[in-house]
């Protein structure tokens, strides 16, 4: 909260104060307040201290928060030689032994002592392994963390013992917490060996056998005394290589290793993972001793062990089993104690924890079973083992996650097979000797029967871990079991054959794995898989007629697989791509993919569904892809096709107008609500072009007639509405794309129908016959196909037809939100006026010498001002806008400032308004919806979400009474709120007019939407909970849309902002001092030039002093970091958003990781202009957002290119804001772990992500030609253009999910080298001054 005296500004210098009459009761008044504040200066700080003293006996959260808000301050007031002296007696304090008493309460004394000294400036020094040990022992997890961070980032003992004992206490914290990265992340940081560095981001990544290798190499380069190496670092060596060894389950060789170094703990984990090593009683009695040797205090993983051996001596002896109750209710407690003492909020931390309780529950398990083996005789031996199927089946279904460690699940295997093991000895001595091998008693063999099933679920999940050859050693102990069901065999081969596929080198191997199969053994859908794989390898290896029986063969046995449907379908693709006119591939694919596409009834149907829709699009005159749509008579995935609505709709400007009319009408019949809004602004936009195209026709008709040897046409002919003229000609470029809308008002389309001309104009326009380029359609042509409005026109019959009631409820609200909801003049006249501004100051950056005060406004600049000042502004405010504007004509010089002037009275005034409204003064109708509506309506947007049904939507009760009003940085909105009729709140914010280009936009979240699902089940990702944070944008009409909205986030540029507002600083002071930098440097080298100059390379007035140039934009950009914008900004005001150190910590991690799936978002499609505006971030959790999301295209060719001297923002407020440590330990990573799992596996992560592609960047390249007027493209020319361009974006995906080739060079090397070129203060310092390099 700012005062009123800063707001307003004090009274002292106001010339009318002498003038002014004061009232006696104003004067009695006043004097009466001198009086108390006389008094206040009697007031001793002892009159305060007591009754807080008092006070803080009421509660302990009120002693605490009092305790941490006056230590600070009294600490900063004491001498230095009292703070140091005051410093070994908080030491001597914190560890004395009596707080021990205090170990369960939060809060506790230790937290507050502890909390009160981080905060304190200057920092209060406590000893590293003080702070470690309170942290663990007190939950001070957060608050230590933070301590150490600062004094590993900014020490106040620099010297060696003192860095490496900070930092060995900060690393074993993250280690305690399972903050893994942050770990790797600082470990990477202190390293001093190159192989250090390269195996822990090895090892990070998840590639433990490359880093196991490092770690050898390090530990023999370190025993040659080559390069010298610390204590803690060799000590990590040989922690991690053990480390990895586990993760690859190298047991044997860490049983050896074990025994030579007598480490018990490990020796005993080894040993559980033999079970042989658990049955026979010497072999008891010696893990008995283990086991006790293990820790001198309890442990979970002890007490574990130990109920195992009470369980093992109640199951062998038949004693009771009190000592194994009495030990699993010791573990119990433990664990609790354990979960007590790790922090609150529930972290990585804790699912160690929760993975122990289910041990737990599991030990309760297996005395039952125990119980039942012990009553279980050869007469019931059947009934026992029915009984036990129940309790196992249970087991089947709890099991970790997918994306869990390894280790987990091995141990939870291996802790299973043992219990299966007793299962076995009991049923199979039961059984008569004649009986032993036959399969009659299969129920005997239940034990083996699960073992076989666990095996191969944790032969699954390490090949999803990227672990083949773990994968390969389990499978291959399935056999060596004496019974198992067939369809564990299957799965056992299958698996087999999966992992080798994934490995180039092994395909060999998996061909032969499978062609040495007896498959007289299995089913027919079992066959029909294992030819699916036999294609699958023949296609990877260059087989294609061999693949293509395989495939055939595979249908033969099972023609409803849609495994081999989706196979043969991808194997046709690949055949069409190196064979483009080969259009019977493309058919065959189509065909393949429609059968899959039905047969699966999930979501994998989806990305069959784009290659559907792409193929569609390549189709040539003979019309054999859409025939082979057409003669498709299989089931119709009508709710996966939901997802491409926006693509169906496109279509209907294409050649596959027909074919996407039908499924349009299928989705429209089925999912009324999951069309209606896009077809709306659909058909609007249809309307559009067709009035534009009758108005052309008529013009050429009455041209003819009267003229009939005129050739020429008039300059509206051209296809150029005088907006877009206006939007080429008044300046080279647009800094936030909202300038183009002065010219006409804001409700028209803006001639591209705000960003759906790459759909509309150019779908209607440029191809009403199904080419691809612009094309008027002839007045005599012959058997003319239906037009697309004709198509939108019939869909929309068909739903208001099928669902009269509710489409005209939903009518209805929209039009209500158009009616009510559109921005005042007031609102749009400041934003034009910030685009104005903008878009001049971009116009300085590129010509510096304008930026003078006698420099005149280029032509069409005044031409704008003058459409602006007619049609936009207000009428009150008209005239004095033409007085500064028009009437006098400005020089550049003066058209800033008039424009920051007006720009900050709009501002002013908009932020007096109240923050809130009452719905009612907008709509009466959507006050009172809920009595208003004729049928239920879903919340908006839920359909873009990818679920697998609808049954479970939220429903609109009804609109909460309170309408927001919101000023963002540049742009007005409001924002409205729906409660659903589950109670939930969904808030949007109305943009009206929408952003240009926002049909773009809403596709390339479309895109990563898919590439979300992905993500999620990958295990690099979902470990890191990593995804993309897309908000849902709904089209209402072509120039409105609701957006998901969240009054919690702030852009940085709103930050900034703020930051200027609370110091007195202009906001506009960083981007005036480097205009005037720029213009001094080409006026002292004579470069100046009193009027517009000639059209010409933005860069040239800067080129001709090449040296002078990067050298002085460097001294401003540091010059602009002292005076105005420290690097501190975003770091103090997040900071002053979470008070807490826990929720700060959680905050900037979870910040870190969002920030890095944007940036992949921005770097892999080509994102430039990421002004600070367009960066928003939640205050809520962390969460990163960008606005305008759009790929930049060249401006000479179809080519996806960022020119920017950076690959993506990474500027200093964000580097800050993340620290050293999480930059290293977390952003970098992420990026890495997103690319490899959007590639991966190796090959086939590739095509899929082209192939994915592929529909999204047809629309973009179809836009550009559209945008650029080019001559008619052919359909060559267009799949060659998409196909360089997923190329492009695929090769960036891949560049950064690489490891490099040197071994020795960090895994993620290529994300390093791309950081280091965004955070050069020397690349920052050539942005554009708009880009806002130095926040």
């Amino acid at each position: 909260m700012m005062s009123a005296v800063e707001v307003f500004g004090g009274s002292s210098g106001d010339r009318r104060k002498d003038d002014f009459i004061l009232e006696d009761t104003f004067e009695a008044f006043m004097a009466g307040h001198r009086r108390f504040c006389l008094s206040l200066a009697e007031v001793k700080i002892g009159d305060i201290i007591e009754p807080l003293c008092q006070l803080q006996h009421t509660d302990p959260d009120v002693a605490y928060q009092l305790w941490v808000a006056l230590y600070p301050l009294c600490w900063s007031l004491l001498a230095k030689d009292d703070r140091s002296d005051l410093e070994k007696g908080l030491v001597t304090l914190l560890t004395k032994d009596y707080h021990q008493r205090q170990v369960d309460q939060r809060p506790n004394v230790v937290q507050a002592l502890l909390e009160g000294n981080v905060r304190a400036r200057p920092r209060c020094r406590i000893p590293p392994h003080v702070l470690k040990f309170l942290s663990r022992s007190y939950d001070a997890w957060y608050t230590a963390a933070t301590a150490l961070e600062e004094s590993a980032i900014s020490p106040q003992i620099d010297t060696p013992a003192v860095r490496e004992s900070n930092l060995d206490a900060l690393v074993e914290i993250y280690a305690g917490l399972q903050e893994e990265d942050m770990f790797y992340g600082t470990w990477r940081r202190r390293c001093k060996f190159l192989e250090t560095n390269a195996a822990l981001s090895y090892e990070q990544n998840g590639m433990w056998d490359k880093a196991q290798q490092l770690y050898e190499a390090a530990q023999i380069k370190a025993r040659t005394g080559a390069v010298p190496f610390s204590q803690g670092e060799y000590m990590m060596w040989e922690d991690h290589w053990v480390l990895c060894a586990q993760k690859l389950q190298q047991w044997d060789i860490l049983s050896d290793f074990a025994k030579h170094e007598n480490f018990n703990d490990l020796i005993l984990e080894s040993s559980w993972r033999t079970l042989e090593m658990w049955t026979g009683q010497e072999n008891l009695d010696q893990l008995t001793s283990i086991i006790k040797a293990v820790s001198d205090a309890p442990t979970p993983r002890r007490t574990f062990f130990q109920a195992f051996m009470a369980l093992l001596r109640f199951h062998d002896t038949k004693d009771s089993p009190q000592d194994f109750i009495r030990v699993c209710d010791e573990a119990i407690q433990l664990s609790i104690r354990k979960w007590h003492q790790l922090p609150r909020r529930i972290t990585n931390a804790h699912v160690p924890i929760l993975q122990n309780f289910q041990q737990l529950v599991e030990l309760h398990d297996a005395n039952v079973i125990c119980t039942s083996l012990n009553q279980t005789t050869s007469l019931n031996l059947d009934q026992k083992s029915q009984d036990l199927k129940l309790l196992l089946v249970t087991w089947r279904d709890r099991l970790p996650n997918i994306w869990d460690d390894i280790n987990a699940w091995q141990d939870l295997v291996n802790w299973r097979q043992h219990i299966f093991q007793l299962i076995n000895r009991t049923y199979l001595n039961l059984l008569p000797q004649q009986q032993n091998n036959t399969s009659g008693n299969s129920y005997a063999y239940r034990g083996y029967h699960e073992m076989a099933w666990i095996i191969n679920r944790f032969a699954h999940v390490a090949r999803k871990h990227q672990l083949p050859d773990v994968c390969i050693s389990q499978l291959g102990r399935i056999y060596t079991l004496p019974n198992i069901e067939i369809q564990e065999a299957f799965l056992k081969l299958r698996e087999q054959a999966k992992c080798h596929y994934q490995n180039r080198r092994e395909l060999q191997t998996g061909l032969e794995v499978i062609n040495n199969t007896n498959l007289n053994y299995f089913g027919q859908q079992q066959k029909a898989e294992f030819f699916t794989l036999k294609g699958m390898f023949l296609a990877k290896l260059d087989h294609k007629s061999e693949a293509n029986d395989a495939f055939g063969t595979a249908l033969y046995y099972d023609i409803r697989l849609p495994k081999a449907w989706a196979e043969w379908g991808f194997y046709n693709d690949q055949m069409f791509k190196e064979e483009p006119q080969d259009m019977e591939r493309a058919a065959a694919a189509v065909s393949c993919y429609l059968e899959a596409a039905g047969l699966y009834k999930n979501a994998k149907s989806r990305k069959l569904l784009s290659r559907i829709l792409w193929l569609l699009s390549v189709d040539t005159n003979e019309n054999g892809v859409s025939d082979a749509f057409e003669n498709f008579k299989g089931e119709t995935p009508v709710w996966y096709w939901v997802t491409f609505i926006p693509q169906l709709l496109t279509s209907l400007s294409h050649r596959e107008a027909k074919l996407s009319r039908s499924v349009l009408v299928k989705i429209a019949k089925i999912y009324p609500q999951a069309i209606f809004f896009l077809l709306r602004t659909n058909r609007e936009d249809m309307l559009v072009i067709k009035k534009q195209q009758e108005a052309k026709e008529e013009r050429l008709k009455r041209q003819k007639q009267q003229s009939p040897t005129a050739k020429q046409s008039s300059p509206e002919n051209r296809g150029t509405t005088p907006s877009s003229q206006l939007n080429i000609a008044s300046r080279p470029g647009t800094a936030n794309g909202e300038v183009a809308l002065a010219g006409k008002p804001a409700s028209q389309p803006n001639g591209q129908v705000n960003g759906s001309s790459a759909e509309g104009s150019d779908g209607v326009k440029s191809e009403p016959n199904g080419d691809v380029q612009p094309a008027p359609a002839p007045d005599n042509e012959q058997q003319t196909p239906k037009k697309p409005w004709e198509y939108s026109e019939e869909i929309m019959s068909v739903v208001k037809t099928s669902f009269p009631l509710l489409a005209l409820s939903m009518e209805t609200m929209v039009d209500q939100i158009a009616k009510h909801f559109k921005c005042p003049p007031d609102e749009d006249a400041y934003r034009l006026i910030v685009a104005l501004l903008n878009d001049g100051l971009s116009y300085i950056g590129r010509t510096p010498t304008a930026y003078a005060q006698d420099y005149k406004l280029p032509v069409a600049t005044e031409a704008n001002i003058r459409k602006f000042a007619e049609t936009i502004l207000p009428p009150h405010i008209r005239s004095s806008f033409e007085e500064d504007f028009v009437a006098k004509k400005p020089t550049m010089y003066e058209y800033i400032h008039k424009l920051r002037k007006w720009r900050d009275k709009f501002e002013e005034k908009l932020d007096r308004r109240p923050a809130q409204q009452n719905l009612e003064t907008y709509s009466p109708h959507l006050s009172e919806f809920r009595f208003q509506k004729f049928d239920e309506i879903e919340v908006p947007g839920q359909y873009l979400q990818h679920r697998d049904k609808n049954t479970d939507f939220v429903r609109i009760e009804r609109f909460l009474p309170d309408v927001d009003l919101v000023r963002t940085v540049g742009f007005s909105h409001r924002r409205i709120k729906i409660r659903g009729h589950d109670g939930s709140i969904h808030p949007f914010a109305v943009q009206h007019p929408a952003a240009r280009h926002s049909r773009r936009e809403e596709r390339i979240l479309q895109l990563f939407r898919i590439f979300n699902g992905t993500l999620s089940k990958r295990k690099e990702s979902r470990r890191r909970n990593l995804n993309f944070y897309l908000p849902l944008m709904i089209p209402l009409a072509p120039s409105l849309r609701l957006i998901q909205d969240d009054s919690t986030y702030i852009s940085l540029q709103g930050v900034y902002e703020d930051h200027c507002r609370r110091n007195g600083i202009n906001k506009d002071e960083p981007v005036l001092f480097t205009m005037d930098k720029l213009r001094a440097l080409t006026e002292v080298r004579g470069n100046v030039s009193l009027s517009p100059p000639a059209v010409k390379s933005p860069t040239k007035v800067l080129q001709k002093y090449p040296s002078e140039t990067p050298a002085m934009r460097l001294e401003t950009f540091t010059a602009i970091q002292d005076r105005w914008v420290p690097s501190t900004i975003a770091l103090h005001y997040f900071q002053g958003t979470y008070p807490s150190f826990s929720d700060f910590w959680l905050f900037r991690r979870h910040f870190s990781s969002q920030l890095a799936s944007l940036t992949f978002m921005t770097y892999i499609m080509h994102m430039s202009a990421r002004y600070p505006h367009k960066l928003s971030i939640s205050r809520a959790n962390g969460s990163v957002w960008g606005s305008e999301l759009i790929p930049t295209i060249s401006s000479g060719q179809a080519l996806f290119h960022n020119a920017e001297p950076v690959q993506f923002r990474l500027t200093p407020n964000l580097q800050t804001l993340m620290g050293p440590l999480a930059t290293e330990g977390i952003f970098s990573p992420a990026i890495m772990a997103i690319a490899r799992c959007l590639t991966e596996p190796n090959g086939q992560g590739e095509k899929e992500l082209e192939l994915q592609l592929s529909i999204f960047v047809r629309d973009e390249v179809i836009f550009w030609f559209t945008q650029q007027h080019k001559a008619p493209v052919v359909e060559h020319d267009l799949r060659k253009a998409v196909a360089r361009n997923c190329e492009v974006v695929v090769k960036k995906a891949v560049s950064l999910a690489r490891p490099p080739e040197a071994a020795n060079l960090p895994a993620n090397q290529t994300v390093i080298d791309l950081i280091s070129k965004s955070v050069d203060p020397a690349a920052l310092a050539q942005c554009d001054a708009l880009w806002m390099g130095w926040l």
